[in-house]
């Protein structure tokens, strides 16, 4: 426990492999570092915790959603998407009220989205209301949208459909992060853009595309909402062959 504890206050990344070997026994001393007067060291230790999980971690996280410096703030959101946590939901409403911070207000209403039963769609509604900045407003929207709320949901898929290059990457992320029935229709269309998204780069692995285009990234997603198994294993860095994207539309089609 020592190794981790003097680990965290060197600052040391690598303080997270030391925290999942020990597991959540070192929250206690981790947690008491989240509130280190140095912010360095409240970051690594929030990585850390963000590694254990367990009793008093998404508190922390929580806390750290105010905290005066952006990457500490940033951790904890990370922390709370990873363990996610009903115990918080009102400490998330609280710091929205609170925070002044694009980001951070962007981010708490997809973060309480994962909470399930225990959101209150009002309260999300009720505070993104009257919000102006547009990436403030785009967190609310996905948020309501994986919520079930029907507005939402058309909004979401004008702007998939209309979008292109990376904020076409962006809105297929949304969809990860949604994983919802209704998204397919949506989906379905964007099986014909072969636009290059995310850049691989395996300069050792010439068998790996360079990029994985948008029509992949649905495959991927259509497989991981429906659990459909196709003929073709599905996932890590391909391009699908158009027989394959075709296989995938075709199960679309007869949905």
């Amino acid at each position: 426990m020592q190794n981790l504890i003097q680990s965290v206050l060197n600052k040391d990344p690598s303080a997270a492999v030391l925290a999942q070997q020990i597991g959540s026994k070192a929250n206690p001393e981790l947690i008491k570092l989240a509130q280190h007067g140095d912010p360095d060291v409240r970051f690594i230790a929030l990585g850390c915790l963000n590694e254990t999980g367990g009793e008093g971690a998404s508190q922390a996280f929580a806390r750290a959603l105010l905290d005066i410096d952006a990457s500490v703030r940033n951790a904890g959101l990370q922390g709370l998407m990873n363990h996610p946590d009903p115990a918080v939901y009102n400490n998330l409403l609280n710091a929205y009220d609170k925070s002044d911070d694009e980001n951070v207000k962007k981010m708490i209403p997809m973060v309480a989205a994962n909470l399930g039963e225990t959101v209150k769609i009002e309260d999300i509604k009720n505070r993104c209301r009257n919000e102006k900045d547009p990436e403030v407003i785009e967190g609310c929207l996905v948020a309501l949208a994986k919520l079930g709320d029907l507005e939402a949901q058309k909004e979401f898929g004008k702007r998939l459909i209309s979008s292109s290059g990376q904020e076409r990457r962006k809105y297929l992320e949304y969809c990860e992060y949604i994983s919802a029935p209704w998204l397919l229709n949506m989906l379905a269309p964007l099986l014909s853009d072969k636009e290059e998204m995310v850049f691989i780069g395996l300069d050792d692995q010439p068998q790996f595309p360079n990029y994985l285009r948008a029509c992949d990234m649905v495959v991927e997603l259509v497989a991981s909402i429906t659990g459909k198994e196709f003929s073709f294993p599905v996932g890590g860095p391909v391009n699908y062959t158009d027989q394959q994207l075709n296989e995938v539309r075709e199960f679309l089609r007869q949905r």
